[in-house]
């Protein structure tokens, strides 16, 4: 459980994202409203399914480039269920909420995000050594395309942001849970958890650790 000045700060940071969100949304909007015609709004309960199912499935994104694509769906996976996580561990923060108090369905959500934490980070660790490390060209531009040199700039700096916050908000909690297994014992349905609390050695007989 978070200590009260972290909960104001948790508190705090929440708001200013969702204003940020809000803000970002807003201007989205007003921009595709700036197009020509009107936006649809018939058969709107069939197109969120089509949407749900696109977004679960992925459509056929495996056919094209398999290793990248396989690699996609790593981190897609992963922040899809994450929205979940990101709820119980928000409950976790403020209360004594803990999963393993559902019974078998919250080991189970355990395992998974546990398992998907990696996967996301090796996923997401692929991209950024594509795009930084090894330069791939499917990834440039081509020299017949008229692009102002800012968007080229601009595309590596999103990419660099947007990589290293997937990868830091997988990679922290995934931490987070490693440095609770090393204080207080393995949890045998977390075990690349357990594997990363080896790391850690010791932490459970250190006299600071609650």
């Amino acid at each position: 459980m978070l200590s009260l000045y972290e909960r104001y700060l948790f508190i705090l940071f929440a708001v200013l994202c969702v204003v940020a969100a809000y803000n970002t949304f807003y201007e989205m909007i007003l921009v595709i409203g700036r197009g020509q015609g009107t936006l649809g709004w018939d058969k709107l309960p069939q197109r969120l399914v089509k949407g749900a199912l696109a977004l679960f499935t992925q459509g056929r994104i495996i056919r094209h480039r398999k290793l990248s694509s396989f690699f996609h769906l790593l981190i897609a996976y992963a922040f899809i269920f994450f929205l979940a996580v990101n709820g119980v561990d928000v409950l976790r923060g403020f209360t004594d909420f803990n999963l393993s108090q559902l019974g078998l369905f919250g080991n189970l959500v355990a395992a998974t995000a546990d398992i998907l934490s990696v996967l996301g980070l090796v996923g997401m660790g692929w991209f950024l050594i594509r795009r930084f490390l090894l330069q791939d060209p499917a990834l440039k531009t081509r020299a017949n395309v008229l692009l102002h040199p800012d968007a080229a700039d601009g595309v590596r700096r999103d990419s660099l942001i947007v990589g290293l916050f997937l990868f830091l908000h997988l990679g922290f909690r995934f931490l987070g849970e490693s440095f609770h297994i090393a204080a207080h014992g393995a949890d045998p349905w977390q075990p690349l958890a357990n594997i990363m609390a080896l790391a850690w050695a010791g932490l459970k007989d250190d006299p600071r650790m609650p």
